[in-house]
């Protein structure tokens, strides 16, 4: 019996890989179940992996080879939202919103989504316009005014985002590769180093090994990069210019 139920789901079942981009907000309902969320989404699914004939879901994008989009959303999504975050809260920012309307700060985000758009589009051999225009709806995002979104939220478990195949050193590592300067994006990776947000416990934990063993252990030993990795030392610089600069306000 186990057999035959085996065979159908086998005929009738596929779990194929996807992509799913849309900001969900804290939610402030008293009703649990209404949830406020962006009107912005993209799903995208791994066609590869669906059963022949299956019956296609409106508003989703079927595509043959999935990772080129996941990395487009993670470099340019959760890349630009982190960078806002990081830079913002070094700022004294609440939100997300009043970043963007920094524009200076605004500027620092728009600049790390060139650096990210640069690898994305030599990577993947895309249009550089299309990619642009992608950046910039993905701007709007986050200035969207009906949208409160906690910088601390945002910027929350600062050792997983800053693993070696997540949002901040993946692309740097990968641009780097091809041989391209990408100043703005090491300094939101330094930007990251420096949230000590103290009601975090990765934050905490990270600020406590960054005060025992030092930024180029912390560098190596959590990020992976090794010292002399030449993008270590632009991360040194790009922290200790940083920690300066905000020294003041702390």
């Amino acid at each position: 019996m186990a057999g035959e139920w085996r065979e159908k789901a086998d005929y009738y079942i596929a779990f194929p890989d996807a992509a799913v981009d849309r900001i969900v907000p804290i939610q402030e309902h008293e009703d649990v179940l209404k949830v406020t969320v962006e009107p912005y989404f993209e799903w995208v699914i791994d066609r590869s992996a669906m059963i022949e004939g299956h019956r296609q879901i409106d508003g989703v994008k079927y595509v043959d080879a999935l990772e080129p989009y996941i990395e487009r959303k993670l470099f340019t999504v959760n890349t630009g939202h982190c960078t806002a975050a990081y830079h913002g809260y070094l700022e004294g920012c609440d939100t997300i919103q009043d970043v963007m309307k920094d524009s200076r700060l605004k500027a620092e985000v728009l600049n790390v989504l060139l650096e990210t758009g640069s690898l994305l589009t030599s990577k993947y051999h895309w249009d550089e316009k299309k990619h642009r225009k992608y950046i910039n709806k993905m701007l709007l995002r986050f200035t969207n005014s009906r949208l409160s979104d906690d910088v601390v939220r945002v910027g929350r478990s600062p050792l997983r985002k800053l693993s070696l195949n997540d949002r901040l050193v993946r692309p740097a590592l990968q641009a780097h590769r091809l041989g391209m300067n990408i100043p703005h994006l090491t300094s939101a990776i330094a930007a990251a180093l420096l949230f000590d947000y103290d009601k975090d416990e990765e934050a905490v934990f990270l600020q406590n090994a960054i005060r025992k063993t030092g930024i180029h252990e912390v560098i190596t030993d959590h990020m992976g990069i090794p010292h002399k990795h030449a993008i270590h030392q632009q991360i040194v610089d790009s922290y200790a210019a940083l920690k300066e600069s905000y020294a003041a306000l702390k």
